[in-house]
């Protein structure tokens, strides 16, 4: 999988993450940017109006985890995931991308 070099945020993403010398943190966002564009909804990122899964309305939606498999993966691969590897046996109560979990139940 690409690395993906940005601003890293806090584990609850909130807030901006600290180097320690006063100035932002940068590192591997991927795990970031697939969070985001998992949890984001189409046109809500400026410049690629058509890219955002909009996961919170699937969380209690009679799908099946093949078909959100396919949607989540076709998302990811608009922008820079090509191989990401979505695994949604287990959704909500988590959802795997490649090695990393996401939940969304709880939020």
């Amino acid at each position: 999988m690409a690395e993906y070099i940005d601003i890293l945020l806090t584990e609850a993403g909130e807030e901006l993450q600290d180097n320690g010398s006063g100035d932002f943190k940068t590192g591997d966002a991927s795990n970031q940017l697939m969070y985001y564009i998992i949890k984001s909804g189409k046109g809500n990122w400026k410049e690629f109006p058509l890219v955002g899964v909009s996961i919170d309305q699937f969380i209690n939606a009679d799908i099946s985890q093949y078909v959100l498999s396919s949607i989540i993966s076709a998302q990811l691969r608009v922008d820079v995931f090509n191989r990401a590897k979505v695994d949604a046996s287990e959704f909500p109560s988590v959802l795997r991308v490649n090695k990393t979990e996401f939940k969304f139940e709880d939020e």
